[in-house]
């Protein structure tokens, strides 16, 4: 790696979206110490006025929020292009019980779900299969 390509990277960011502070402090002290660039907030409202100016490669996110709810907020980020690349990883305490409907149609549109409460490896861990690592580096062709 060169110089010129050091400047290339940057934190991968992370937004946290959830009502919960002590799910947002362990969320945050695990993220922010693995190398992630994190913000939080705790209603869908102001998930959504963030987005633009934080643009963050994945978005951690509780579907039973103050406000909006979670599944609104998923459907406006999906909906809009700017976010195409955005990864959603829903952690939720909201159970599914029987409704097999309702957890595809999440599933569908979020790019992973885990039922809280989620330990702090397993988060890493996810985020890592959805190929949002602490440092995001963006592809570049190579030529001889």
């Amino acid at each position: 790696m060169t110089l010129s390509d050091a400047s290339q990277t940057r934190q991968s960011r992370i937004l946290i979206v959830d009502d919960a502070p002590v799910i947002v402090k362990v969320f945050q002290f695990t993220l922010g110490r693995a190398g992630y660039d994190v913000r939080s907030v705790g209603t869908g409202e102001q998930a959504l006025a963030l987005m633009e100016e934080f643009r963050p490669d994945a978005v951690i996110l509780d579907l039973m929020l103050p406000g909006i709810s979670g599944f609104e907020v998923i459907q406006q980020v999906r909906g809009d292009e700017r976010y195409g690349g955005v990864k959603i990883l829903v952690t939720s305490g909201f159970y599914f019980g029987n409704l097999q409907e309702e957890l595809q149609a999440v599933l569908a549109v979020a790019d992973f779900h885990c039922t809280k409460p989620v330990g702090p490896n397993v988060l890493l861990g996810h985020l890592a299969e959805l190929g949002v690592t602490p440092r995001f580096m963006p592809k570049v062709e190579e030529s001889c």
